[in-house]
């Protein structure tokens, strides 16, 4: 029988206007202010933190091993082969300080990586900065493809003979007139900045480039990768925020120390101020063990040291002057794997020892 009230006696209400019985009390607890019908517990406040930025068009580059030579090579975030600084090759009388793989005529030639037909931008007409690509003109059939048929941006400079009979050949060139100039992707993002130089001399006056990426590749913020081919800092129009993210570099004109290669350096920002990756790009007779014009200078090794940029690597050996062979191509940021087809170029391995990440 129920304890309730029944029909006809008085029920005296409490706060809320529940009943005071007991079968009251059990509906105070059900249905109490703070918690009205037909709804459960407060929500719980959500993590509303932004989700972390998209990764950059670049996932790194390649400092490619060509010898006494410049070549760079910049992979989007698949894989691909996005865009060339400098494709070149030493000259004659160093010849011998390019792996086999570039060199024609010896049975095993390889040649650069033309997959998915790269642009290509020229630091500067130094032979030792375009020849690789006029090498790849002569082994179009190799290819499948002509370098003088891709998209070239280069300065404007007075060149030679040689130089200009190969300019004369792009069906699709850009000489840059601009003092800067950006390739931006269809999201806006920028792949690549171009700056003109502004010394006098054709080391001096060609084209920097700057690249933003994750480096190193754990940091999720982008940074910047700065090459200069042969211009010295100190003429290179870098802007404040440049000077102030740039955590990659190469080593000015292979590492030389004349004509203020070394100075005027940025420094890496904090917290990698003491930890800024470097690449050499070098040659090194395997015979002879000799270093064309001395490169890299120990002074200008000091100097890139004293400034932040410790972590480093060489394309033509192990360390500064180690001469044991253990050459090979220099990855900086990111390691992915490449989407060009096996065996198709000589840019395809990069040794651990010679990863930049």
């Amino acid at each position: 029988m129920s304890n309730g009230p029944t029909i006809g006696q008085d029920v005296v209400m409490t706060d809320g206007g529940l009943p005071s019985d007991g079968a009251g009390k059990n509906l105070k607890r059900k249905f109490n202010s703070n918690n009205p019908p037909g709804k459960g517990p407060p929500p719980k406040k959500l993590d509303l933190k932004p989700p972390p930025p998209p990764p950059p068009p670049v996932s790194g580059v390649g400092v490619m091993d060509v010898g006494q030579g410049s070549c760079i090579l910049a992979y989007d975030q698949a894989g691909n082969p996005l865009f060339y600084y400098d494709m070149g090759y030493p000259l004659v009388f160093y010849r011998s300080s390019a792996p086999p793989t570039l060199r024609r005529g010896l049975g095993n030639y390889l040649g650069p990586c033309l997959f998915q037909n790269p642009r290509i931008y020229l630091s500067h007409w130094d032979y030792d900065h375009y020849r690789l690509a006029y090498t790849a003109h002569l082994e179009a059939a190799h290819h499948g493809v002509d370098v003088v048929d891709l998209h070239w941006i280069f300065p404007v400079q007075n060149v030679g003979p040689v130089a200009g009979n190969f300019r004369a050949l792009f069906t699709n060139a850009h000489p840059l007139v601009a003092a800067t100039q950006d390739w931006v992707d269809g999201h806006g993002n920028i792949i690549c900045t171009i700056l003109q130089c502004v010394g006098g001399d054709i080391n001096n006056s060609g084209l920097a480039m700057v690249i933003p990426t994750r480096l190193p590749s754990a940091d999720l913020a982008d940074h910047l990768l700065v090459f200069t081919g042969d211009a010295s800092f100190g003429n290179v129009p870098l802007t404040a925020p440049m000077l102030t993210n740039t955590t990659g570099i190469t080593a000015v004109h292979h590492g030389a120390d004349t004509h203020g290669a070394a100075a005027n350096l940025p420094n890496p920002p904090v917290p990698y101020n003491v930890t800024g990756r470097i690449a050499y790009s070098y040659g090194v007779n395997p015979v002879t063990n000799r270093h064309p014009y001395g490169h890299p200078r120990m002074a200008a090794i000091l100097g890139y040291t004293l400034a932040g940029w410790t972590m480093r690597a060489c394309t033509a050996e192990s360390g500064f002057y180690a001469n044991d062979g253990l050459r090979g191509n220099i990855r900086m940021a990111l390691f992915i794997a490449f989407q060009c087809p096996p065996n198709s170029c000589a840019f395809q391995a990069f040794p651990p020892a010679k990863r930049l990440d």
